[in-house]
């Protein structure tokens, strides 16, 4: 509790953290390290603090959000209001087998909101967005051609005309992209 969040709201994200990441197995001392969550310098500070605008601020918040020791990390802002269609074929298309899911088993997925920002590389200066950010281990352990191309489908699907994705400028994924491709996602760079 505190930073403005109730302790509902702390015991749910609580929940979720557990859930999501399913650390009580792999990290020692779990209700510690939630605890840590709570704290002044966790992941709810207000105003400028480096947690609220997504950096880590200790090693602990490191650990959960990097349970792998190597990956790629990508992001994409998918359309609010592309959101539910676009998730509903990820999860019941793409993603809708066990062995499908398997290949992001034990990947951290983080997901936030951003609402309209009018900035020439603004994920979102036509509109508020649905980030999801993927830790993706795939290319830095053993895996078979479907996890791969599991992999391969959820970035193209996405990317593609149902989800209208954009990439993050600091993360994975433009070494695939055409140079029209990322002008569409943001036609204002050269202003940049």
């Amino acid at each position: 509790p505190g930073h403005g969040r109730s302790a509902v709201e702390a015991a749910l994200a609580l929940a979720q953290v557990v859930r999501y990441f399913q650390l009580s197995a792999t990290y020692p001392n779990l209700e510690e390290f939630l605890k840590l969550l709570l704290a002044e310098q966790g992941m709810w500070c207000e105003g400028d603090c480096k947690a609220s605008a997504g950096h880590a601020v200790n090693a602990e918040v490191v650990a959960l959000m990097a349970p792998v020791p190597k990956y790629d990390q990508y992001e994409f802002a998918i359309p609010l209001d592309k959101a539910h269609a676009c998730l509903a074929r990820l999860f019941d298309s793409i993603l809708a087998t066990s062995e499908s899911r398997a290949a992001l088993e034990g990947q951290s997925v983080l997901i936030r909101f951003m609402g309209t920002y009018d900035a020439p590389l603004a994920f979102s200066h036509d509109g508020p967005r649905l980030l999801l950010n993927f830790d993706v281990d795939v290319a830095h352990r053993r895996h078979s051609l479907t996890e791969c191309r599991t992999w391969e489908d959820v970035e193209k699907h996405l990317l593609g005309p149902s989800c209208e994705g954009r990439l993050h400028f600091g993360k994975s994924g433009w070494e695939r992209l055409a140079a029209d491709e990322a002008a569409a996602m943001y036609p204002r760079m050269p202003e940049f």
